[in-house]
């Protein structure tokens, strides 16, 4: 017989944005971007895509899920990058070549002696035109480079070389900004068999998310005797307020994760040794209480593990380096270090940066952005001393300010 906690564990891994390698409610887009690809295999051609929307509407999660599922019917290699790390054309270009080299993509490849902006342009090129196999360079956040990479020129180019002659270069482009191309590169109208194909990602519906929510605790509930862990209503009244505002599937999974936690706490609490199912009443409590949390309603009874963990490593790193504002590198290696006592973590520093804005939508941090995103800056935003208080009425949030394997 399963025990409550582990059902409950299950339940909220089942939720994580990343637990699954299924996508529902992007049929349409999958489609569109397998049809492409597989032309552009079929023929050895290049292409580029451009893939818009709004956060939260599922454009990284089914890039991904799609090359993996690829992989084991076409040969090709693949490079993902986050743009908010791209310091310059210079830096994109030696990045790529390092990740081609890294891989082992052209045997004989190796950065020249010189990095200069034209001769690693040229060795790109040279390589694209040359490899056997294709090469898919996603650039996760593309309209970060706009920021970046101040020529025009130097984008045209980057959007150009695909087309290069004998050229295996696949170039997806993702970003929230649904302008970019035609704002960034009007020129290639003049070339339309160089325009970049263009595949937007409207927000997710309410029937979408009904979908993705229940495919996703329908695993768990089969593996423990089709236990219900949250209410069809509660799901749907979830799935109505979010899709009315932003349709972000994020915050969808974070409010059924605190749901859950909520129950799982007070299990615990009242010694209940059957699943408590989430209901209505409990998920508009839920769904009130983060938008916005505000100081006078933080409960640190229904918020989810990893976000107390993070909250209580930004008053660790307060206290120790005695500074307001964190770096985000230097937070996500204590994060991180912290996580890994308690069984949990995120999968990268990009879900790290996710896990970060989530808890800023709710009020209770600051990030200051900056080129890099290693050097973004995270500061609380409400009273050190209330946060503290009220984190350490548990033990384990006691144990991260106190404990000295975490200085």
């Amino acid at each position: 017989m399963s025990s409550i906690k582990e059902i409950y564990s299950e339940a909220k891994k089942a939720l994580n944005a990343s637990a699954t390698d299924r996508v529902v409610g992007r049929e349409k887009e999958n489609d569109e971007i397998f049809e492409h690809l597989v032309s552009c295999f079929e023929n050895k051609i290049g292409l580029s895509m451009y893939i818009n929307g709004q956060p939260g509407t599922g454009k990284t999660f089914s890039v991904n899920t799609m090359l993996d599922s690829l992989n084991d019917e076409f040969k090709f290699k693949k490079i993902v990058l986050n743009c908010m790390s791209i310091k310059s054309i210079q830096n994109l270009y030696k990045t790529v070549l390092s990740e081609m080299i890294l891989n082992n993509i052209d045997s004989n490849l190796s950065l020249p002696r010189r990095c200069t902006k034209e001769s690693l342009q040229k060795l790109l090129e040279s390589t694209i035109t040359t490899i056997k196999q294709h090469l898919i360079l996603v650039l996760d956040e593309i309209d970060q480079i706009e920021t970046t990479i101040k020529t025009s020129s130097d984008i045209y180019r980057l959007f150009e070389m695909p087309y290069l002659p004998n050229s295996k270069l696949i170039l997806i482009g993702i970003a929230n900004s649904l302008d970019f191309t035609d704002r960034l590169l009007p020129r290639l109208e003049l070339k339309p068999e160089n325009k970049p194909k263009v595949i937007k990602f409207l927000p997710y519906s309410k029937e979408d998310i009904i979908s993705i929510v229940k495919d996703r605790l329908a695993r768990v509930q089969q593996m423990y005797d089709n236990c219900v862990i949250i209410d069809d209503r509660a799901i749907m009244l979830c799935a109505s307020k979010v899709a009315s505002t932003n349709g972000d599937i994020r915050k969808v999974l974070d409010i059924c994760r605190r749901a859950i936690e909520f129950n799982e706490q007070e299990a615990k609490f009242n010694n209940i040794d059957t699943i408590k199912t989430v209901n209505i009443a409990q998920m508009m409590k839920i769904f009130n209480q983060v938008n916005p949390i505000t100081n006078s309603n933080l409960d640190r009874n229904t918020m989810p593990l990893m976000q107390k963990i993070l909250l209580c490593t930004v008053l660790l790193c307060n206290i120790e380096m005695k500074i307001k504002e964190i770096s985000l590198s230097k937070l996500f290696e204590k994060f991180s270090k912290i996580c890994k006592s308690y069984s949990t973590n995120v999968d990268s520093e990009s879900e790290f940066v996710n896990l970060c804005t989530l808890i800023q939508d709710n009020g209770l941090i600051e990030i200051k952005k900056n080129k890099d995103v290693r050097n973004y800056k995270i500061s609380l935003k409400i009273d050190e001393q209330e946060l503290k208080e009220k984190l350490q009425d548990e033990t384990f949030m006691a144990d991260i300010l106190t404990n000295k394997a975490y200085k």
